[in-house]
């Protein structure tokens, strides 16, 4: 009776010698020849073999193994480098060591050795995950050159642009092919892309803000002069802050000045911010708005970083006027300091918030478990609702913003919202979402969830209705506001062209 095994596939984002095809094959005569049944896969196309925590399958392989009630007696990988390439090679022996504890060992199907304990297999094991760590090692270093000598050649090497400034696509010998919108990206591999000047009139405000700030003017002062003369910051950001004033006026891209590298998280190493001796420079490289005179004396004039005392102010405000202070009060009031403030002050928030005696009570760990969840979610439905309807359906990027929306027929626009249930009484519940403004007139499509987190229902909502409150409560069942029931996926571009085709008759 052949013996049930499971295989671990896994490919990385760069294109490498062996596809999820060929270690399909290879590892299916390696299971013929030895009388093993393959039984399971776990697969993890395009995912990169330095950490864990973005390996799904390899997360749910071990959890299956160390749950006890595996249906398999074994595992086979092609080879230790499709295992892990993890940076630490105790990492990669450590979730070998507990499949093999759990009764479970792993087959290499395409090293010479016999993975069967021996002095010579660990040595041989131990080499080659050295050998699969260095290889990642290696290639960072030489992307990173690579991208190093671009950058001092004047090319933007990702993001958005920032205000006043466009993105230009530029062939390989530097001749202009068109500006990107926002949330497009280059398709040739060989196509660079360059920072130009946008309007006149973005780029008249840039220079009135440089202006305004050698005269002495905050960027709070700054901030409330430009919206009192109605300057939109964005299409979807149509008011100004002092944080988008500040970092307008320290940003050296105005004086044509090429900045890169900032922060880092190379080698999964997590996102941190970097040292200004530690960036990458490149000076001229840029069309310059601003004379470089006059961005120095800018910088100068403003104190764009807040004291601790003047976050703790700005907290008690926040405190005073809502009754509590929360990430997403933060984020809904511009003039408050935002969370990135908080935790670049003190930490954490809730550091800063025992500064002021005050004790949210909040499970933060159970918070940003749900928060991560629901972003997971929404990327998720985002992409399944994209590739059901490739031809229709558009992922279109926005500004300061991790959402994604969705884009039909390219002109119907709608968002994606997730209403928590909250239990207002015994036996009566209410879903409550946390809306941006500009969200409010737009079309979204509202998944109203369970208790277990789970879609209960959707449907397309022409509008959200308004609320000074951070969020706001509604009903798959009120009559407040139009709600338009999608009873599957696949009836969602009907029912959208329908609510939009309503909402311009009305």
């Amino acid at each position: 009776m052949a013996i049930p095994v499971a295989q671990y596939l896994r490919m990385s984002t760069e294109h490498q010698q062996y596809s999820i095809c060929n270690q399909i094959e290879f590892i299916a005569e390696y299971a013929e020849a030895r009388g093993l049944s393959i039984v399971r896969t776990f697969e993890d196309p395009g995912k990169s073999g330095l950490c864990l925590k973005s390996r799904p399958a390899l997360r749910q392989l071990l959890n299956e193994v160390m749950s006890g009630n595996a249906a398999f007696k074994a595992i086979l990988v092609y080879d230790v480098s499709r295992w892990g390439r993890f940076q630490d090679v105790d990492e990669s022996a450590h979730y070998e060591f507990l499949c093999r504890s759990a009764g479970i060992p792993i087959h290499y199907c395409a090293e010479q050795f016999i993975n069967q304990g021996s002095i010579e297999s660990a040595i041989l094991k131990t080499l080659k995950r050295a050998m699969a760590a260095e290889f990642s090692r290696e290639l960072g270093e030489k992307v990173f050159r690579g991208q190093q000598q671009l950058v001092r050649r004047g090319f933007k090497m990702g993001g958005r642009s920032t205000y006043g400034l466009q993105r230009m696509l530029v062939s390989a010998d530097g001749k202009p092919k068109q500006l990107l919108a926002n949330g497009e990206r280059k398709s040739i591999h060989n196509d660079r892309v360059i920072i130009v000047p946008g309007p006149e009139s973005e780029l008249q405000v840039v220079r009135d803000i440089f202006a305004l700030a050698i005269e002495g003017k905050t960027p709070s002062d700054i901030a409330r002069e430009l919206n009192r003369r109605g300057v939109p910051f964005s299409q979807h950001q149509p008011t100004w802050n002092p944080q988008t004033v500040a970092s307008l006026i320290r940003n050296p891209v105005y004086a044509g000045c090429n900045t890169w590298r900032r922060t880092t998280q190379r080698l999964k190493s997590g996102n941190h911010d970097l040292p200004s001796e530690q960036w990458i420079v490149a000076p001229g490289s840029l069309a310059a708005i601003i004379p470089q005179e006059t961005f120095d004396e800018a910088r100068r004039a403003i104190s764009w970083k807040l004291t601790d005392e003047e976050v703790l102010d700005g907290l008690r405000r926040v405190l005073k006027e809502y009754g509590a202070v929360t990430e997403a009060i933060l984020a809904a009031d511009k003039d408050a300091p935002s969370y990135m403030t908080c935790k670049y002050h003190f930490g954490t928030l809730r550091a800063a918030l025992e500064k002021l005696g005050y004790c949210h009570r909040v499970n933060y760990s159970l918070a940003r478990k749900r928060g991560k969840q629901i972003q997971r979610m929404h990327r998720q439905l985002v992409n399944k609702i994209a590739s059901r309807f490739p031809k229709s359906v558009q992922i279109v990027s926005e500004p300061h913003s991790p959402k994604r929306l969705l884009a039909v027929d390219h002109s119907i626009r709608v968002r994606i919202q997730f209403a928590i249930p909250r239990q207002t009484s015994p036996g009566s519940w209410a879903w409550r979402i946390c809306p941006r403004k500009r969200e409010l007139n737009e079309l979204n499509l509202c998944c109203y969830l369970d208790t277990r987190g789970r879609v209960n229902s959707m449907y397309v909502l022409r509008c959200l209705p308004a609320s000074n409150a951070n969020a706001v409560t509604i009903h798959p069942e009120s009559t407040d506001y139009p709600h338009f029931r999608v009873k599957s996926l696949g009836s969602f571009c009907r029912v959208a062209r329908e609510v939009s085709a309503s909402g311009r008759a009305s």
